[in-house]
């Protein structure tokens, strides 16, 4: 996940720029190294990636979320049709969902996966 969060801070900070990530970087050093930029210079330092990289982690996180979770409420609508009843279960579970982005920030785990406490489907 750290490459695309990088990705999009560099597309933010330098737009325009055509740049080939070769690894993910961990200092100024492996940044100069990894990071190759059609026009030359890449505009953008491993300072500004530090400086804007958890801002945008959190961003990226909460946007992923969002999209599994809008996938989740999506497999559950045929609970809610008109033609239907919807036990208390299921509208809590919906509401639930729908919550998350409020009550639970989602992170990453040190192998990049999305980490959120998923309400149970009853």
């Amino acid at each position: 996940m750290k490459i695309e969060v990088i990705s999009r801070i560099l597309d933010e900070l330098d737009p325009g720029a055509l740049y080939i990530l070769n690894g993910v970087p961990s200092d100024q050093s492996s940044f100069k190294e990894l990071a190759n930029c059609s026009k030359g210079d890449l505009g953008v330092t491993w300072s500004d990636i530090e400086a804007n990289y958890a801002a945008h982690e959190t961003k990226f996180a909460l946007e992923e979320m969002r999209t599994q979770r809008d996938a989740l409420l999506k497999e559950s609508d045929v609970e809610v049709l008109p033609d239907r009843t919807p036990s208390d279960e299921i509208k809590s579970y919906r509401q639930a969902l729908r919550d998350l982005p409020i009550n639970e920030p989602p992170t990453y785990d040190s192998e990049g996966n999305l980490v959120v406490d998923w309400p149970i489907k009853p």
